[in-house]
């Protein structure tokens, strides 16, 4: 057999480059954080759903700082003398394109969890 029909046959699983029946001696030292218990852990709508809500609490906090960072900008035009301000130039751009580069990926997400039902929902339609 040539390696070009070792690389077909691997390539269309009819050949296992690892052995996945062998489970090593001890459980991993660090599971991932998910908010999900072992009943939902492997629910598609589940696992979106945490997405969205750890997406949403990251937005709040980063829109909060932005606030406070606001609010001390406007006492220091003001004239107080006794507020620093909190965050520079260059992280108020750093924060704001945390927070758009992270909306904008859920929100693409999103419309491919709508892409996917939509298309689950007119094919089963069809049968």
């Amino acid at each position: 057999m040539s390696n070009y029909e070792d690389i077909a046959k691997t390539i269309s699983g009819q050949q296992n480059i690892v052995d996945v029946s062998v489970t090593p001696p001890f459980p991993p030292l660090h599971q991932p954080f998910t908010w999900l218990n072992d009943s939902i852990k492997s629910d598609p709508n589940a696992q979106f759903a945490e997405d969205v809500a750890i997406v949403a609490m990251g937005a709040r906090t980063i829109s909060e700082i932005l606030q406070m960072q606001q609010i001390d900008q406007c006492a220091i035009d003001g004239g107080s003398t006794d507020v620093n301000p909190l965050l520079s130039i260059s992280d108020i751009n750093a924060l704001t394109g945390l927070l758009v580069h992270s909306l904008k990926n859920l929100a693409v997400a999103a419309e491919e969890r709508i892409d996917r039902l939509y298309f689950a929902t007119t094919e089963g339609a069809k049968a």
